[in-house]
């Protein structure tokens, strides 16, 4: 399914703070 495969491509990418460096706290939306 399309929403599965989103959290599961979202599991393998890299954290916010490791993929935006510049952010001191990982984006709101990727919290969850």
């Amino acid at each position: 399914m399309f929403l599965s495969d989103m959290l599961n491509k979202k599991l393998n990418l890299p954290k916010p703070a490791e993929a935006l460096p510049g952010r001191a706290k990982p984006i709101p939306t990727a919290s969850n």
